[in-house]
């Protein structure tokens, strides 16, 4: 067996040693270096998801009508008479059930509505300025197809 002085008096063991000492070193940094990196690439990942998040919302957002620019009516009663206006204009005065001006706006209820004629309706009510608040529809099936019947509150 070669004892530690024995080690110590080879002129090369310094070296050796020294050689050893620094590739611990440098092994040690190499990972504390690999670590930091898998953190910044965590950090890196969940940065870009929020921000995946922000600009889906943002892009949800920009996707609804601007409603800022259509003029809006000053009264409950030239509500009133801008959807008069719009159903008897589409032809729709025997299908009106209620209609009626109160302080949340104007509330009515059209009878047996087709799709398209529910988009005419709700493009000609947007064209006169108005804005649904709320909207109760319910799909009734007939012999002819399926019809709507709507009950609106319009501002």
């Amino acid at each position: 067996m070669v004892s530690i002085d024995e080690i110590r008096e080879i002129p090369e063991a310094k070296r050796i040693l020294r050689l050893f000492l620094a590739a611990l070193v440098l092994w040690a940094a190499l990972i504390a270096l690999f670590s930091r990196i898998g953190a910044m690439e965590d950090e890196i990942a969940l940065g870009l998801s929020s921000a995946d998040q922000v600009i889906n919302a943002a892009m949800v957002y920009r996707s609804y009508p601007d409603r800022q620019q259509a003029p809006v009516p000053q009264s409950g009663t030239d509500s009133l008479a801008a959807v008069s206006e719009v159903v008897e204009t589409l032809g729709l005065e025997d299908r009106m059930s209620q209609l009626q001006a109160n302080a949340s706006g104007v509330q009515f209820q059209l009878n047996r509505l087709y799709g398209k004629e529910m988009g005419e309706f709700l493009n000609a009510v947007e064209a006169k300025g108005l804005r649904v608040r709320t909207a109760e529809v319910k799909t009734l099936s007939t012999k002819d197809g399926l019809v709507l019947n709507a009950t609106f509150l319009l501002e």
